[in-house]
C-alpha cells in the first residue's frame, strides 16, 4: 500500500469512529497538523502509525491487513527489526540470568550481589508470551 493509501485507511477509520482530527490528535499524542499529514499519507513513521493506531484503537496490523495492497515495505521491515532488537535483547538477558544462577549455585557470588541482582530483576516487566516461548 502506498502512503497515500494508508492515509485514507486513517482518515476512514477515524471518521467510523466519529473523531475529530483534533480529539484523534490528541488522544495520540500528536500535534493535529501532523495527523492531517499522516492523512494526507505524507511523513508516516512506525512511531506515529503506532500512536495513530491507539488513538483510533485498532492495530496496526489491522490498519495495514485491512487493505487490498500490501502494506508499505519500509513499515514492514521496521517493524521487523524492532521484534528481532527486543528477540535478542530478550535472548541476552536469559544468559545473564543463566549465568548469574550458575555463578550463585556454585557458591562464588556474595548474598548481597544475589539480593541486588534480584532487585534488578523485579524492576522490569514480564516479557509478552509471544517472547517469552
Amino acid at each position: 500500500m502506498d502512503a497515500k493509501r494508508l492515509g485514507l485507511k486513517i482518515r476512514s477509520v477515524r471518521k467510523r469512529r466519529r473523531l475529530s482530527m483534533q480529539a484523534a490528535a490528541d488522544k495520540a499524542g500528536l500535534a493535529r497538523n501532523t495527523w492531517l499529514y499522516v492523512e494526507n499519507g505524507s511523513n508516516i513513521t512506525l512511531e506515529k502509525l503506532e500512536a495513530v493506531c491507539g488513538a483510533l484503537g485498532v492495530s496496526v496490523g489491522a490498519i495495514l491487513r485491512d487493505v487490498e495492497e500490501p502494506p508499505m515495505p519500509s513499515l514492514i521491515a521496521e517493524a521487523l527489526r524492532r521484534a528481532t532488537a527486543a528477540e535478542a535483547a530478550l535472548t541476552q538477558c536469559r544468559r545473564v540470568v543463566e549465568d548469574f544462577k550458575a555463578a550463585a549455585d556454585a557458591d562464588s557470588i556474595s548474598d548481597e550481589d544475589l539480593i541486588a541482582f534480584s532487585d534488578w530483576l523485579s524492576a522490569f516487566p514480564s516479557p509478552p508470551d509471544t517472547l517469552s516461548k
